[in-house]
C-alpha cells in the first residue's frame, strides 16, 4: 500500500534524480566558465551604479520600512490578550491612520507624477507637509504649483514645504 511517506519519497528521490542527470549531460564549457584557471572561482566585479534619481526610492524605503514597523507594534498590541479593549481600540485606529495617511501621500504622488510630469516623495506629519521633488532646476513657480496642488487635496490648510533634490 502506498502511503504519503512513500510518495513524498518518490516524488524528492525523482526530482534529486532529473538534477543529477541534468548536472551530468550539462556542457561542461559552463562550468569552466565559472572558474578560471587557477581552479579559483571568479569573482564578480560587477559594478552597481546608483543614480541620483534613486534618492526618491531610498527615501520611500525608509518611510515604508518605519510604517510597517510600526504597523508590527500595533499588530502586536492587537494579537495581545492581555491587552486591555482600550488599547486595542487605540491600536485599531492608529492603523487605520497609518493607512490612511500613506495612501493620501500615494495620492499626492501620483498626482504630481500625472499633472506636472516629476517623480517626487510626499511625507505627511500632522500638519506639515514635506514634498522632495527630482527636479535640477530649483524654480519658484514651479514649487508653488506643488503646494497649489497638493493643497487641493485638504480642506483645511497645511504647511507645505518642497525640496528639490
Amino acid at each position: 500500500m502506498i502511503n504519503k511517506k512513500n510518495i513524498w519519497f518518490l516524488t524528492l528521490f525523482s526530482l534529486i534524480l532529473a538534477l543529477s542527470v541534468y548536472y551530468v549531460t550539462m556542457p561542461s564549457e559552463l562550468l569552466l566558465d565559472v572558474y578560471n584557471n587557477n581552479g579559483e572561482a571568479k569573482k564578480d566585479t560587477d559594478v552597481i551604479d546608483i543614480e541620483e534619481t534613486d534618492i526618491i526610492s531610498v527615501y520611500r524605503l525608509e518611510q515604508e520600512t518605519k510604517i510597517n514597523e510600526e504597523l508590527d507594534v500595533l499588530k502586536l498590541i492587537l494579537l495581545d490578550n492581555e491587552a486591555s479593549i482600550d488599547k486595542k481600540n487605540e491600536a485599531y485606529n492608529k492603523m487605520q491612520n497609518l493607512q490612511k495617511i500613506k495612501g493620501l501621500e500615494n495620492l499626492i504622488e501620483d498626482q504630481i507624477d500625472q499633472e506636472l510630469k516629476l517623480k517626487a516623495f510626499v511625507k505627511i506629519q500632522d500638519n506639515t507637509i514635506n514634498v522632495i521633488v527630482r527636479n535640477d532646476k530649483h524654480d519658484v513657480s514651479l514649487a508653488n504649483k506643488i503646494m497649489n496642488l497638493v493643497q487641493k487635496n485638504f480642506e483645511e490648510k497645511k504647511y507645505i514645504s518642497v525640496k528639490f533634490e
